[in-house]
C-alpha cells in the first residue's frame, strides 16, 4: 500500500510568469513538493534517480533510484513527454484566466 496521497489531494501553484509553478497539497496545512531527477547510463542500462522534497511545517526527503532498460527509458520518456504537453496546456489556460480574472 502506498504512502503518498493520491494525485487528486494536490494542486499546480502558478507563481506567475517568469516563476513557474509548484505541485502543493490542497490540505489541511499547504505542502510544497519538489521532484528533481538525474539519469545516467552504465553499460546499456539507464539509472534515473528521483529524489523528491517536501516542505511545510516540517520539512523531508525521500530518494528513489530505477535501472531502466533502453526500452523501459524510452517509453518512460514518451509518457512523460505526452503528460507534459498536456500539462502546459493546462497550466498556461490557467494562467491566462488568472491574468484575465484580474484585468
Amino acid at each position: 500500500m502506498s504512502s503518498h496521497k493520491p494525485i487528486e489531494e494536490y494542486e499546480l501553484h502558478d507563481h506567475g510568469d517568469g516563476n513557474g509553478w509548484q505541485v502543493v497539497s490542497k490540505g489541511p496545512g499547504k505542502w510544497g513538493v519538489i521532484t528533481t531527477a538525474d539519469v545516467e547510463h552504465h553499460e546499456g542500462m539507464i539509472k534515473m534517480n528521483l529524489e523528491r522534497y517536501i516542505h511545510g511545517m516540517f520539512s523531508s526527503s525521500d530518494h528513489e533510484q530505477f535501472i531502466l532498460t533502453p526500452e523501459e527509458a524510452e517509453d518512460l520518456a514518451g509518457q512523460l513527454k505526452s503528460q507534459a504537453e498536456i500539462g502546459w496546456g493546462f497550466a498556461m489556460e490557467n494562467r491566462e484566466k488568472k491574468v484575465a480574472t484580474k484585468s
